[in-house]
């Protein structure tokens, strides 16, 4: 919680300074994302951090960033953000209760982020999807199957930029036109098969990296992020 509330007041400290005060997307790894330290899992202290050194004032709920937070396998905590001086587009998907309003079994104070942002830049537009999970509603789903966890995560990333595209105008309809993928996998010997289903249900076009990571929640085994690129 300590180490979260810091680094997000640099953050902070920095977008002022330099008059980027918008925060578009971000990335959080920490060690052991499950662990459980004092009582609460290290997600949970990490969402009361975050929480405790954004500004909430009026209105904070509509200007979240997109984000991933996920866990790493070593004791290095990294974080790297994009930001400019305009804000962006937040996007919401109706499959699912938007982060900042999860009940409290999930964390004390919830997850401060947006399902996906679009950000003009110039005469491009970025579409920024956040780290997307087998999660309906609030609720996890698919327990122990990463292939019907990733067709969720898909489903879910589906709806995003059919939902971009009605308000914004951006020129994407599905997961397959995704200019690159990033795709966190919690078991290393579920990748060929997730890479298969993957590949079969995007295609060939799209970039993708795979890293290991721990997810949020410990019934989630993958996660999955995106970016498109217009322009």
């Amino acid at each position: 919680e300590q180490i979260t509330g810091d680094i997000y007041q640099q953050i902070n400290r920095l977008q002022h300074a330099l008059q980027f005060t918008h925060l578009v997307r971000i990335w959080n790894y920490m060690p052991w994302i499950n662990r459980e330290d004092d009582g609460m899992e290290r997600y949970q202290a990490f969402c009361v951090g975050r929480h405790h050194a954004i500004d909430t004032s009026s209105g904070y709920e509509a200007h979240l960033p997109a984000a991933t937070a996920v866990g790493t396998h070593n004791d290095h905590v990294l974080v790297y953000f994009l930001a400019a001086r305009e804000d962006g587009t937040q996007i919401e998907n109706p499959r699912q209760v938007s982060a900042i309003e999860y009940p409290q079994q999930y964390a004390p104070k919830s997850p401060a982020f947006s399902r996906a942002i679009v950000k003009a830049w110039g005469k491009q537009k970025h579409l920024y999807i956040s780290g997307t999970a087998s999660i309906l509603g609030h609720e996890s789903q698919h327990p122990d199957d990463p292939l019907r966890q990733l067709d969720e995560c898909l489903n879910n990333i589906d709806i995003l930029a059919r939902e971009a595209s009605t308000q914004t105008g951006i020129a994407i309809w599905d997961t397959s036109q995704l200019t690159a993928i990033k795709l966190y996998l919690r078991r290393p010997q579920d990748l060929d098969s997730v890479l298969d289903h993957l590949r079969q249900r995007i295609g060939n076009e799209v970039t993708v990296m795979v890293l290991q990571a721990d997810i949020c929640r410990d019934d989630l085994l993958l996660e999955v992020e995106g970016i498109f690129t217009e322009g």
